[in-house]
């Protein structure tokens, strides 16, 4: 069982939503409030500002904030100013009809060594995407039998990696537990 670390609690009408930790302070957006916050470590509110989508994921790449809003977009974030600065459409390659889709609602997001992981919402896979094209190169399939039960709710929408022992995690809404996926991204 683990044990809850730091808790933070908003207004109500706030809908808490993609978090990363980006030189020493913690990001956080907001789902459709269009306000994000700005937290040091020990959740000591710093500041907020304001973006112009929904918020939906969020990470970095060590430069840039990248914000997913629910299409198949992605926003480069100026961490100083806040301003979009990059937009980057995904899409992924449909051998059957041999062109390339946008990949919508696209959801929790993590940088994993040079590639952006997201989920996407109501599905059972994670995209994996060359930042420099938006190009799915490959995706983890988490199957149904990975959902704590029947709730069509219970959907995974959680990614976390741990940099250090370089071990990826998956979660859910509704789900009790943590699951560890190992996978190998061929170069």
């Amino acid at each position: 069982m683990a044990n809850l670390c730091w808790k933070k609690k908003h207004d109500h009408v706030l809908f808490g939503a993609g978090l990363t930790i980006f030189r020493d302070k913690l990001y956080q957006l907001t789902w459709r409030n269009r306000v994000g916050f700005v937290y040091d470590l020990d959740l000591n509110l710093l500041s907020n500002f304001s973006y112009k989508t929904e918020g939906w994921g969020l990470t970095n790449d060590g430069t840039h904030l990248i914000l997913s809003d629910g299409s198949n977009r992605l926003f480069y974030h100026n961490p100083e100013t806040f301003e979009v600065e990059r937009v980057l459409n995904v899409k992924e390659y449909d051998a059957v009809s041999n062109i390339f889709r946008n990949v919508v609602l696209l959801n929790e997001l993590e940088w994993i060594n040079g590639l952006i992981y997201a989920n996407i919402w109501m599905q059972d896979k994670i995209c994996v995407i060359d930042p420099s094209s938006g190009i799915v190169r490959t995706t983890i399939d988490l199957e149904s039998a990975m959902r704590p039960g029947p709730d069509p709710d219970a959907v995974p929408n959680g990614i976390a990696y741990d940099h250090e022992s370089q071990r990826l995690f998956i979660t859910g809404k509704l789900w009790p537990i943590l699951y560890e996926v190992t996978h190998e991204i061929k170069k």
